[in-house]
């Protein structure tokens, strides 16, 4: 019996830490569109002509996007070694935190 119920714990864990994985992911692609646009307004401010500012958005993508998957891969690692950890829970807080603090510049601005 506590076996089986130390099973389904388990399970739920997994499966609560898989979506919370899911929606970092997904937010951190919210965030990464975000970023992308807030930087080529910028470049616009700053007065740079359309084929700079897209020429440096393009580099920033490549760069951005090299970012994201790399924090797609450790995270989900990270994640799956450590389900149900305090410290885990915490990345997880953190994680969507910064990435709602971006997509709200964004949205702001």
């Amino acid at each position: 019996m506590n076996l089986t119920q130390s099973q389904g714990q388990r399970a739920l864990s997994n499966g609560l830490t898989f979506i919370a994985w899911l929606a970092t992911v997904a937010l951190g692609l919210g965030a990464f569109y975000a970023l992308r646009q807030m930087a080529f307004g910028l470049f616009a401010l700053l007065g740079a002509d359309i084929r700079t500012a897209q020429l440096a958005v393009m580099w920033l993508t490549l760069v951005l996007a090299l970012a994201w998957l790399t924090f797609v891969v450790l995270s989900g690692e990270y994640h799956r070694r450590h389900v149900g950890a305090p410290h885990a829970v915490k990345l997880f807080v953190a994680t969507l935190a910064i990435e709602l603090a971006v997509i709200m510049l964004y949205l702001v601005l």
